[in-house]
Formats: structure tokens, sequence, C-alpha cells
């Protein structure tokens, strides 16, 4: 009986610590290039948790291989929208037409304004901003600030945000 118990309240006391840990939100902060490596992990990781959707504003997309991560998760059914500014996406390395021709891949380009922010959504509960460009350069040779959160507040503001400002283009 006294194992029963024992038991029972090792397993009161793991459940108390998971509902405890699962009411605050889990913040990560990266800054690159010292943190590039455990970003792009996370990143990479994010992407390939994602099982319905994944909403991408970003001012410079070249990086080949979150483009490839973003096609599979595309193939697996994840449906994903991107804003690209509309110079950038013009440029040699950009990833626009690679990722834009692809089923489940929505884009939009900016129309006479500059498209600054850098954001990604995750299925609508993991959010990830700060001043990152999805490009080599920015991972390994930039100063960058990379805040991933599933604050409740913070993430629903967000997706709010995300869809109006998707539906302007």
């Amino acid at each position: 009986m006294f194992d029963y118990i024992k038991k029972s309240g090792l397993y009161l006391v793991v459940l108390m610590l998971f509902v405890t840990s699962s009411l605050h939100a889990q913040d990560k902060v990266f800054f690159l290039p010292d943190d590039s490596n455990n970003a792009k992990k996370e990143i990479l990781d994010l992407i390939d948790d994602s099982s319905s959707s994944i909403d991408i504003a970003v001012y410079n997309f070249q990086y080949k291989k979150i483009a490839k991560a973003l096609k599979k998760a595309a193939k697996n059914g994840v449906k994903i929208r991107i804003v690209f500014d509309n110079e950038k996406r013009k440029k040699k390395k950009s990833q626009y037409e690679k990722l834009c021709t692809s089923k489940n891949i929505e884009c939009k380009v900016t129309k006479g304004i500059k498209q600054h922010i850098k954001m990604i959504i995750f299925d609508k509960q993991i959010a990830m901003m700060g001043s990152l460009n999805l490009t080599k350069d920015s991972f390994s040779k930039n100063h960058e600030l990379v805040y991933i959160t599933d604050n409740k507040k913070v993430v629903k503001k967000l997706n709010k945000g995300f869809s109006n400002f998707f539906v302007i283009f």
C-alpha cells in the first residue's frame, strides 16, 4: 500500500510540474552569429513539427535549406503563406520562384511599400520574430536577434496582425 501511495504521490508531483510548466510561456532568445546553429536548428525543427500552417513575413528570403524544409512541409499538407518584399523577391538568390510555384504555398508580394517585418508563426501557436532575414549571411555574418515564444497573448496578436497584413496584398 505504501508503495502505491508513494508512486501516486510521485505521479501527482510530475503531473503538477507538467501542468504548471504548460501554463507559462516558453520563450527562447538567440543572438546571432554566436547562437546561429541553435537558432537554425530550432527554426528547422519548428518547420518539421508544424502540422497545419506556417505564416511567414520576411524582407529577404534566400536560404535554400529553409526553403527546402518549407517545401517538404507543404508536401505533407502544411498550409504555408508567405509575404515577400517586392524588390527582394526579384533578386537572383531569392527563393520566391521555388516556393511560390509549390502546392500548399500561397505567396503575396508587397506593393509600393517595403515589407520589413521578419516573423514566422508555426501552427498559429508559436511565433518567431526579430531582425533575422532568411539568408545564409544573416546566420553567419550578421548580428541578429531571434525571439521565439508560445505566449498566447503575443501569438494571438501576431496571428491577427499577419492575417490582416496578408489580405492587403
